[in-house]
């Protein structure tokens, strides 16, 4: 299945923290938001497969592809991953969930959920 291909492209790392998730829904969105980022690196960048890619984050969680000059961005909310990659330079995305309403930002500002979606994205680039 497409669920298992992409479970495959994870490292034993991510997996493992996936795993360890009190809520295996959480620890499966988690793991969804790591997969997507890597297909979205493999077809903006190249390489041999979305596996192929490792990424690290920081003590604040902004990922990093290792070895790589793109920037890539990765966000989550229950239910949702947002993902970019931007080859040439740093990138940064945000998703924020308020009171059932969903604010996805590129850095733009606006209000409430938008606003703090629009810092962290800034943020994070």
């Amino acid at each position: 299945s497409a669920l298992a291909e992409a479970w495959s492209w994870l490292s034993d790392d991510e997996r493992a923290r996936a795993a360890s998730f009190r809520d295996p829904i959480r620890g499966g969105e988690g793991g969804a938001g790591r997969a997507l980022l890597r297909w979205c690196l493999w077809r903006a960048v190249g390489g041999d497969s979305p596996a192929a890619w490792r990424l690290d984050a920081d003590r604040w969680g902004r990922v990093t592809a290792r070895g790589c000059a793109a920037g890539v961005s990765l966000s989550r909310a229950p239910g949702i991953a947002l993902c970019a990659v931007r080859p040439d330079g740093p990138v940064g995305v945000d998703v924020a969930a308020e009171d059932g309403d969903v604010a996805a930002e590129d850095g733009d500002e606006g209000g409430g959920a938008a606003a703090w979606a629009a810092y962290e994205a800034v943020a994070k680039g």
